[in-house]
């Protein structure tokens, strides 16, 4: 690690959390598509959800006289070996029941339909309250998004149904990830290609540089990247687009403030001119929403982009149950303070109430959670640190508060120094998992500033729901902090574990050995972020000497996508 007293680590923070448990798409989240009814009072709709007691016109579903049928949307792509259904009677009437019906499976609302029951129901007519729930086994089992009823015969005046469900089969933890890693896109202008995918779990391969949405849902998106951005000469010194500027883009479009990344730090020698920077967002995506990352400006003495990587993860399967809020400031300057927003990027509470559904005020820059559960807390900013050299003390310090104290373990903190007015800005920021009880409130706060700085530009504050504590899905969540300085070679471990929810009971971080084990299979999100002292300069140092660590999988380096 060369000179190992010169580089420092210190505030570090790990993050570990199983993704995809809160998918947004359970039995809460089946509607109806279509269907055929007696009348309002018996709707499609009132078979889903069961009942102890039939109450006439309620809470049950009878067809028009004759064949009818109906179609559902279960939220997503669902895999199930069986159904569950309760016949009705019609209430005190005790007039009607199902006999005959087929069911179909289809991935669209319109089919094609592949036929996976065909079966018939006993009289149910005189039978009492509560009707007995029937585990009836499919054909085959089947993975679909929509079902189809139909109707063919019936007991008395007519069928319908008083409950209908599906059982599902027991599936992993997956869902839609997928990462792509570039060795060198160096000074290349336009979309960003890889040269491999990982922590891919659909076989998922691309053949350019943009990853399309399975599905409707909320994604996590992030691009990281080391950029060389090569020592300054006399000609870009005068020039004040020499920088390099990437953004983050959804069809093709950027996303102009709150997708943008960009360095414009020099180094002082050819061998100190390296930074590992990126941006986290969350994004509402509709199926087939294309998203990738363009280079638009690069910096000509710079070697450019090298160890990018881009990852797309899918949080929640549909907007359903879903909260998050991202709020955007166009500049926040050198103001200490809270930081407060222009405009929501994106705000959504599934939890509120008529008066108030947004999570995120922009006025007082505070996120209040709707509900108990894990949420991941991001902030990115570009920082305009002035022109070195500053005062020995001066830096930049913003930290995450819960409930108005300050979060020592999530703090954003940089002292280095442009050496030209052109050359002081970097896009930086902090990822971490919190668990968050109702009425929980987040903000952020800049503490310290440089007072030649131009401060706070293009700030993005995003806050989503990954997990409800009360869903029936288990969750694994862990946060460790360790507050350096470490001067050492070797694995981190952490002074403490400030988020901690372990519903399977194994595994987990455990802080001693720095070392996080998968209580299960699954998807992981993973964080790892630091601030480091590189000590003085300028300096002639061999081209051996930086400051290096790895994120590691069973004890070997994830030697690019994992390189910090």
């Amino acid at each position: 690690m060369g000179n190992r007293t010169e580089y420092i680590l210190l505030l570090s923070s790990w993050t570990w959390m199983l993704s995809g448990i809160s998918t947004g798409c359970g039995s809460a989240d089946v509607t109806v598509v279509s269907g055929d009814a007696y009348g309002n009072r018996f709707a499609v709709k009132n078979l889903l959800t069961n009942a102890n007691q039939e109450i006439f016109g309620q809470n049950y579903w009878i067809g028009p006289d004759g064949t009818a049928s109906f179609i559902l949307n279960l939220g997503c792509r669902r895999t199930f070996d069986g159904i569950k259904l309760v016949n009705t009677h019609n209430g005190q009437a005790r007039d009607r029941a199902t006999k005959q019906f087929k069911l179909f499976s289809s991935q669209t609302a319109s089919g094609p339909w592949t036929q996976v029951l065909d079966t018939q129901l006993g009289d149910s007519r005189q039978q009492q309250d509560p009707l007995p729930l029937q585990m009836i086994a499919l054909d085959t089992q089947t993975a679909a998004r929509f079902v189809k009823l139909e109707l063919l015969s019936w007991w008395g005046d007519g069928g319908g149904l008083q409950y209908f469900g599906i059982h599902r089969v027991k599936e992993d933890n997956l869902v839609f990830s997928v990462c792509g890693f570039s060795y060198k896109q160096g000074n290349k202008i336009g979309q960003v290609t890889y040269d491999r995918y990982f922590s891919n779990t659909n076989g998922f391969e691309p053949e350019t540089g943009a990853v399309a949405a399975p599905s409707e849902g909320i994604y996590l998106v992030n691009f990281y990247s080391h950029i060389d951005s090569g020592t300054s000469t006399f000609q870009t010194i005068q020039d004040p687009k020499d920088y390099y500027s990437a953004y983050i883009r959804l069809n093709g479009q950027n996303l102009e403030f709150e997708g943008h990344l960009k360095s414009s730090l020099v180094g002082n020698t050819e061998n100190q001119d390296d930074v590992t920077t990126g941006r986290n967002l969350v994004l509402h995506l509709n199926e087939g929403d294309k998203v990738d990352v363009g280079l638009d400006t690069v910096m000509p003495n710079g070697a450019g982009l090298t160890h990018s990587s881009f990852c797309m993860v899918e949080i929640a399967r549909s907007q359903r149950n879903t909260i998050y809020s991202c709020g955007f400031k166009y500049t926040h300057r050198n103001k200490i303070g809270v930081v407060t927003y222009d405009r929501h990027l994106k705000n959504r509470n599934d939890f509120g109430n008529e008066e108030s559904e947004e999570s995120l005020d922009l006025n007082r820059g505070c996120f209040v959670a709707p509900v108990e559960g894990v949420y991941l807390v991001n902030f990115d900013t570009h920082f305009d640190t002035g022109r070195g050299p500053t005062g020995k003390d001066d830096k930049y310090n913003v930290v995450f508060r819960k409930n108005g104290q300050t979060l020592e373990q999530a703090s954003i903190r940089t002292s280095m120094h442009g050496s030209d007015d052109n050359h002081d800005d970097v896009t930086t920021g902090r990822s971490i998992t919190l668990h968050l009880k109702k009425d929980d409130q987040i903000d952020v706060f800049v503490e310290e500033v440089i007072p030649v700085g131009a401060g706070l530009t293009h700030s993005s504050f995003c806050v989503t729901l990954i997990h409800l504590v009360e869903a029936e899905t288990p969750a694994s969540a862990f946060c460790g902090f360790m507050e350096g300085p470490v001067n050492s070679e070797g694995v981190l471990t952490y002074d403490r574990v400030f988020t901690h929810v372990d519903d399977y009971h194994y595994g987990g971080l455990n802080r001693q050995t720095g070392v996080f084990r998968a209580p299960t299979k699954g998807t992981y999100l993973v964080n790892f972020d630091t601030q480091v002292d590189s000590g003085p300069g300028p300096r002639e140092t061999s081209n051996q000497e930086y400051y290096s660590a790895y994120i590691r999988k069973n004890g070997k380096k994830l030697q690019f996508e994992g390189h910090v």
